[in-house]
């Protein structure tokens, strides 16, 4: 049976990867946002 101190860990450990998806996540949001508001250019081009 795990310890407190192992739940911790671990919760610890999933908080971060919870974090580092939602970075992640976020990132490809500013991508589509910056693609989505920009190509006002690109639309005479093609």
């Amino acid at each position: 049976m795990p310890t407190a101190e192992q739940n911790l860990k671990r919760a610890l450990a999933e908080a971060k990867d919870n974090a580092n998806a939602f970075e992640a996540l976020q990132a490809q949001v500013d991508l589509v946002v910056a693609f989505i508001t920009k190509p006002k250019r690109s639309k005479k081009e093609s």
